[in-house]
């Protein structure tokens, strides 16, 4: 039986979102629903808002000096927090855009479980090393 991309578990291991944010002000200006959901928020409540209620200013520079240091797209680990208090591993792949309105950060973030690090080692054995 032929297996599709969406039904394979290594996939599904891994929660992938995507944000945009304006540096003028630092609004969150997009995001989808899987971004808004590493964090537990609603879109109602997140977009147009700083998106420091979301990243910590920490965070936010890491990834915007991270963006703004790189010709390419720039890759930056994190670790942040959800509104419930668990702290979670995110990966952010971050570029910056000059749009007709300013600057904007633009960002894929993926949300590294435990259970995604397990199931990569077993799908791929030894081609993935195991954490420390």
């Amino acid at each position: 039986m032929e297996q599709v991309l969406g039904d394979n578990p290594f996939f599904g291991a891994a929660q992938m979102g995507r944000f945009v944010v304006r540096l003028s002000d630092l609004a969150l200006t997009k995001a989808d629903d899987s971004f808004l959901g590493v964090f537990g928020v609603s879109r109602e409540e997140s977009i147009g808002s700083d998106v420091r209620n979301l990243l910590d200013a920490g965070a936010l520079t890491k990834i915007i000096e991270a963006a703004r240091n790189t010709a390419a797209t720039a890759r930056v680990a994190l670790d942040v927090d959800r509104r419930d208090g668990r702290r979670v591993p995110l990966e952010v792949l971050a570029c910056i855009d000059d749009t007709l309105e300013g600057e904007v950060l633009r960002c894929f973030a993926l949300l590294l479980t435990q259970n995604h690090e397990e199931l990569q080692h077993r799908v791929l054995g030894h081609l993935v090393p195991r954490p420390a």
